[in-house]
Order: C-alpha cells, then sequence, then structure tokens
C-alpha cells in the first residue's frame, strides 16, 4: 500500500504512515543486545574459527624504570567436555622509552621488525610484520567464553604484571574496542 500524498495543511517531515496493527516507530537497537544475539549465533556455530587482535600500544607508569622484555596475550577457556585450551603469542621488546616519563614505554616501532616478526611467526601470531600486534585465533565458541591474560614480561620474572579481560564481558563482535589496562 503506497503513502498517501500529503495534503497542503499537513507537514510531511512530520507525517507517518502506518497502516493498522502495524507498531509505530521502534528505538534503535541496544549495541549490547545485538552482540548477545551475535553471541548466541556464536555458540551455536562451534566449527567456525574468530581471532582477537590487539596492537600494544604502551606501558605506561610502570612501578620501575626496568625495560620489559615483550608483552604476551593468552587465552584460557574450558570446554564443555572440561578440557582446559590455552594459546599464547608475544611481541618482542618496546621499541623506545617515552620521552615524559622514565618507567613508560612505546611498543610498535619498524626498529627490529624482521627479528619480532619471526618470532612471533615461529609462535603462532601472524601479524604481518607489526611486532605489536597480537592475534589469538580459535573456535569461536571457546574464545567468546574465554578469559584474555595480558602480562607484560620482565628479565626477572617475579616482577611481570598481569590485567585480565572477559572477553564475553568487556569486548563486542566485530566491534574494535580501545582497552587500558591496569597490570
Amino acid at each position: 500500500m503506497a503513502p498517501e500524498p500529503p495534503h497542503a495543511n499537513s507537514s510531511s517531515s512530520s507525517t507517518t504512515s502506518t497502516s493498522p496493527g502495524s507498531s509505530q516507530s521502534r528505538p534503535p537497537p541496544d549495541p549490547l543486545q545485538s552482540t548477545i544475539k551475535v553471541a548466541k549465533a556464536i555458540m551455536n556455530a562451534p566449527t567456525s574459527n574468530g581471532q582477537i587482535v590487539a596492537t600494544i600500544l604502551s606501558a605506561y607508569d610502570l612501578p620501575d624504570g626496568e625495560v620489559p622484555t615483550s608483552v604476551t596475550m593468552s587465552y584460557f577457556a574450558e570446554t564443555k567436555s572440561g578440557i582446559c585450551v590455552s594459546n599464547e603469542v608475544n611481541t618482542g621488546p618496546p621499541a623506545a622509552k617515552h620521552r615524559d616519563h622514565a618507567n613508560s614505554f612505546k611498543f610498535g616501532s619498524a626498529a627490529g621488525s624482521a627479528k619480532n616478526a619471526a618470532a612471533n611467526s615461529a609462535s603462532g601470531n601472524e601479524s604481518n610484520n607489526k611486532p605489536n600486534q597480537l592475534i589469538l585465533s580459535a573456535p569461536l565458541p571457546t574464545l567468546f567464553e574465554s578469559t584474555i591474560v595480558f602480562k607484560l614480561n620482565y628479565a626477572d620474572t617475579s616482577k611481570n604484571l598481569v590485567s585480565k579481560c572477559k572477553v564475553q564481558t568487556n569486548l563486542r563482535v566485530n566491534e574494535p574496542q580501545w582497552l587500558i589496562l591496569n597490570l
């Protein structure tokens, strides 16, 4: 049924035509509800793989000025059969210190990228020669229910700093997201 043309005394910008029994205007979809719908689809498609891609930019305001050796991203998840699965990928060392803080470091310059790319490739990180980019790949249900662990590594392992992130509560499917993690 075509809408009726506007009458001379009505405004076309405020006029809406609805057929009997149809709903008026719907509010825009809630992003969380959309993510829940996608999550249900993911859980019902156990054969497909997904990826989490993280680009490590900086480690800022660290406890001291010691240079970290790398950042590790890993996931841990328990499958329906009770088996714990995990995977781990690493960056290389920081590219530089921040100018304004002696205890802050930048990751990801082109310097040393071939060395870091080779190390990442050997550990399963297909980062296309970006030494500060980490990629985890796993079946979508496993990845969605997992906890991502970020670890800032030092030569002295007692100084390592760790932060955890639940995928299903902190990240949205197919949406880039900035995370500032407290280590």
